[in-house]
C-alpha cells in the first residue's frame, strides 16, 4: 500500500456486475459513499477504506492477506445478504457528503485537555 508500507492493497475482479446491489448496500450501510453516477460503494472498515465497483473491489490498509480475505469475506455476506433481502429493502440513491473535519472537531465533547 502506498499511504503505509506496512499495509497491503488489493484488487479483486469479479465474475458478476454487483451494479443492481450497489443501492440496497447504500440503504443498508448508512456510513457508506455512494455515488449513482460512477457507480461506486465506498466505506471504511476501521481503518480499512473498501471500494465496491460493478466488477471490481479495492481493499486499501489491509494488514495482510489473511486480514484482506476477512473484509472480502464479510462483504461477500453483507452484498448476498442485502440482495437476498432486496424485496424488503428500499434502494437509495443518495450520495451522503462527509462531514468536513473541523465540524466533527466542533462536536466532540472536549473531555481531553
Amino acid at each position: 500500500c502506498v499511504a503505509d508500507p506496512d499495509r497491503i492493497r488489493l484488487v479483486v475482479h469479479l465474475s458478476g456486475d454487483l451494479t443492481g446491489a450497489l443501492p440496497y448496500m447504500n440503504a443498508e450501510m448508512r456510513a457508506a459513499s455512494y455515488n449513482h453516477d460512477g457507480p461506486t460503494f465506498s466505506y471504511m472498515d476501521e481503518y480499512r477504506m473498501i471500494s465496491v465497483y460493478p466488477r471490481r473491489i479495492s481493499v486499501a490498509k489491509a494488514d495482510e492477506i489473511i486480514d484482506a480475505w476477512r473484509v472480502l469475506e464479510e462483504l461477500r455476506q453483507f452484498a448476498n445478504g442485502v440482495w437476498a433481502r432486496r424485496g424488503e429493502i428500499e434502494p437509495s440513491y443518495e450520495q451522503r457528503a462527509r462531514p468536513p473535519a473541523l465540524e466533527i472537531y466542533k462536536r466532540l465533547p472536549g473531555l481531553c485537555r
